[in-house]
């Protein structure tokens, strides 16, 4: 790949686990490396008004780079009340993580949807890793 240096970090299935920004402990991201080279995130948040909001996405492995679109879920119920006939799907924006080692990392996004902030970065610190999983 042009531009990329020869011994530049690779994402691979050691990242899987959960990531944070120690500075804003209290949210953060649970990762998977998936076969095919494909990375899930959660993000684990609140939106501006302060409510508690599960956002996911699914990407490409690029080199040391993870760019996602994003949805999120609205209009769910706690069971027994659950109906998936209730439940709408909304694009949100997207992430990219970027990771410059095996517990070091940031993520940027972008969101079109009113109730976030459009657009930031924040730095991440590998929080859990999965037993047995290594990403040397």
């Amino acid at each position: 790949m042009t531009g990329v240096p020869v011994n530049a970090f690779e994402v691979r299935p050691g990242i899987t686990g959960n990531w944070y920004d120690p500075a804003q402990n209290g949210h953060g991201f649970q990762l998977e490396v998936l076969p095919g080279g494909i990375v899930t995130a959660f993000w684990f948040t609140f939106d501006n008004a302060g409510n508690q909001v599960w956002i996911s996405a699914a990407g490409p492995i690029t080199q040391n780079r993870v760019v996602m679109n994003v949805n999120r879920a609205l209009n769910g119920r706690f069971p027994p009340n659950f109906n998936p006939a209730n439940v709408t799907v909304s694009a949100w924006g997207t992430l990219t993580f970027t990771f410059t080692d095996c517990d070091h990392g940031s993520v940027s996004w972008a969101s079109t949807d009113p109730a976030f902030t459009a657009s930031g970065t924040m730095t991440l610190e590998r929080l859990t890793r999965i037993d047995g999983l290594a990403c040397d």
